[in-house]
């Protein structure tokens, strides 16, 4: 009966030590994959068109197992921090998906350096924010 008790002991020991210490990272439900200009003319660009309209395009990626409603927010700046342009729009990614998702259309006045930041947003009620994406444009006179 002692040897008996003695092996379980150590089985138990053994058993205890080896089991591994789990840490999962939490997910991001909603990330941006990449954000460009997109002229309806020229497709993606990396210029924004003067005295045109032009949209930013995200492409959005769910990464939960579930559909998720989301507020794409775009806010454009020009070279002395004044917003020129400001749009938010509705979407709904399936589960598992990705989605490019373009902006209101934004015309092009003047030729200038834009600060671009990309929200994305659970909604406007609950403004859970998820990752932001921020970039800087150019544009000139072609």
């Amino acid at each position: 009966m002692l040897r008996f008790c003695s092996f379980l002991f150590l089985a138990l020991i053994v058993i205890t030590i080896t089991l591994p210490t789990l840490h999962a990272e939490p997910i991001e439900p909603i990330t941006i994959k990449r954000a460009s200009i997109f002229d309806p003319v020229a497709g993606v660009t990396d210029f924004a068109p003067l005295g045109q309209n032009a949209s930013i395009r995200s492409v959005l990626v769910n990464n939960l197992n579930i559909d998720q409603e989301f507020q794409h927010i775009v806010l454009i700046q020009d070279s002395e921090g004044i917003t020129v342009f400001l749009s938010i729009k509705k979407g709904k990614l399936r589960s598992m998906s990705t989605q490019a998702v373009n902006s209101e259309p934004w015309f092009v006045e003047e030729i200038d350096k834009y600060r671009v930041q990309i929200f994305v947003w659970d909604s406007k009620a609950n403004p859970l924010a998820f990752k932001a994406k921020i970039f800087h444009i150019e544009n000139f006179n072609p």
